[in-house]
């Protein structure tokens, strides 16, 4: 289950076509989102949804150890689950 402190849509995307991307913070590490599921939850409720992109500054305990880090959203059937971009 996600951990987010913070998740806010920077873009509308294309319905049906082009992704959203969001913005992300939370104190869970690269490791963490990248379990498999990480974001189902926002999936089922349709937060997001397959190809949306999202910024996300992991270990974010601080400013000072916060990691930033772009993530696409791949749903594999069953799970959301975020891969890591750049």
């Amino acid at each position: 289950m996600s951990n987010f402190d913070t998740l806010s849509n920077l873009t509308g995307g294309t319905p049906g076509l082009a992704p959203r991307v969001f913005s992300a913070c939370t104190e869970d590490d690269q490791i963490t989102v990248t379990d498999v599921g990480y974001v189902t939850d926002l999936g089922e409720k349709g937060v997001l949804k397959n190809a949306d992109v999202l910024h996300i500054n992991t270990n974010a305990t601080d400013i000072n150890s916060a990691i930033n880090g772009m993530y696409r959203v791949f749903f594999d059937g069953i799970n959301y689950n975020l891969v890591f971009v750049i």
